[in-house]
């Protein structure tokens, strides 16, 4: 099974994502790449993705990406126009600053990528990341 999430360091020039918001001075950037897709996946139904920092893997942190309904007040919410959604909650967020959301397509596989300019080191399988 090809999963569509993963944490592995990859870099794009900042010019290809949107600002999408900045709550207490923190950025977070998604691609238009990235809600392309997830208007792909979200269109028949009313789900958005929540993207969390969790504590795992082999460096101590680690991105969690799940399919969602279930909105919390403390959510703080990028949306383009009237389209899909990301919700990250605001212990996430502080992890996430600076970070960037982009969903990549290859030969053989497409997933979700976050861009970290913070994550200090890496596990060898990239699955995992340390501040």
């Amino acid at each position: 099974m090809l999963s569509l999430f993963t944490a592995k360091p990859f870099s794009l020039p900042l010019s290809t994502f949107t600002r999408l918001f900045s709550v207490d001075e923190t950025p977070f950037y998604v691609s238009d790449n990235a809600f392309k897709k997830l208007s792909q996946m979200t269109a028949d139904n009313d789900k958005f993705l929540r993207v969390k920092v969790e504590e795992g893997g082999c460096a101590g942190l680690k991105y969690s990406f799940d399919l969602d309904s279930e909105k919390s007040e403390d959510d703080k919410v990028v949306k383009q126009d009237s389209g899909p959604e990301v919700h990250v909650d605001p212990f996430s967020l502080a992890f996430l600053q600076d970070a960037m959301l982009d969903f990549i397509q290859e030969d053989f596989r497409e997933y979700f990528k976050i861009v970290n300019p913070h994550a200090t080191a890496t596990c060898s399988c990239g699955e995992s990341y340390s501040v």
